[in-house]
C-alpha cells in the first residue's frame, strides 16, 4: 500500500503523476494499492512500480519534479521537507530519498 495526498489522486489516475519521492531507501517492487487514508473506502486503485532510484535532493530535475506533480524543483523540495518535517532552508542537498516511477493500472487490472 502506498499513501498519497488526496490532491494527487486525479493526476495519478490520468497518468499525469508518474513518480513519487519517498524518504525510505528501500526498494518497492510490483503492484501496490494506492490510498488516501487507512480506511477500506479510501482505496483508489493500484499502481505498478516500474523503477526505483535512490537519489540525493540535489539530483532532482525539473522533469522529475513535474512527473511528481510539481511545477518547480523548489516546490518539490518543499513538499519533501514537509513530509520529512524538516525546515526547507535547513535540509542538505545531499539528503537521500527514493524516487519511484509507477504506472496506474486501475482496480480490475490488478486483480486479474
Amino acid at each position: 500500500m502506498i499513501l498519497f495526498k488526496k490532491e494527487f489522486i486525479d493526476a495519478i489516475v490520468k497518468g499525469e503523476k508518474t513518480t513519487t519521492v519517498r524518504k525510505n531507501n528501500r526498494r518497492l517492487q510490483g503492484v501496490h494499492m494506492i490510498k488516501v487514508g487507512f480506511l477500506k473506502k479510501d482505496e483508489r486503485g493500484y499502481v505498478k512500480i516500474t523503477d526505483w532510484n535512490p537519489i540525493m535532493l540535489y539530483q532532482i530535475t525539473l522533469e522529475m519534479a513535474k512527473a511528481d506533480g510539481f511545477s518547480t524543483i523548489d516546490e518539490c523540495k518543499k513538499a519533501i521537507c514537509k513530509m520529512l518535517k524538516i525546515k526547507h532552508n535547513t535540509i542538505s542537498d545531499f539528503y537521500w530519498v527514493s524516487l519511484y516511477t509507477f504506472q496506474y493500472i486501475g482496480v480490475e487490472n490488478a486483480k486479474s
